[in-house]
């Protein structure tokens, strides 16, 4: 239950622990602990982008807020994207995610979003299909 694990030890007692991959919840307790970076490493793993995008505020790095902006555009994460791009200042970044923001199209938009990492061969698959 809410990435909590639950054991029984061998006086029967019953004890609990936050799972590790459930840790970026502690928000507080990664601030307090100087753990900001590994918080928003497990909040991306789990595709958690509130948590992200609170850790990456706290970390306040170029490259936190471009690895939350690409795992963003990664899930097609389009909103997310546009508020990670304003904070790194990238005005091209945000008026070109604004256009592809009403993209109802999947394919169309999975392969705009190749194009911008440059991955055009995977895009033309994504365009044709």
């Amino acid at each position: 239950h809410g990435g909590r694990d639950w054991v029984q030890t061998n006086t029967g007692k019953i004890i609990s622990d936050t799972l590790r991959t459930h840790q970026h919840m502690l928000l507080q307790g990664f601030r307090r602990h100087g753990m900001e970076v590994q918080g928003l490493t497990q909040a991306l793993d789990l595709n958690n982008f509130t948590v992200a995008f609170e850790l990456a505020k706290a970390v306040d790095s170029e490259d936190a807020w471009k690895t939350l902006g690409k795992k963003a555009l990664r899930v097609l994460n389009i909103e997310m994207a546009i508020r990670v791009y304003t904070m790194l200042g990238n005005a091209a970044m945000v008026m070109t995610l604004k256009r592809l923001a009403d993209v109802a199209d999947l394919e169309l938009l999975k392969g705009h979003v190749c194009m911008l990492f440059h991955e055009f061969e995977k895009a033309q698959r994504h365009f044709t299909s």
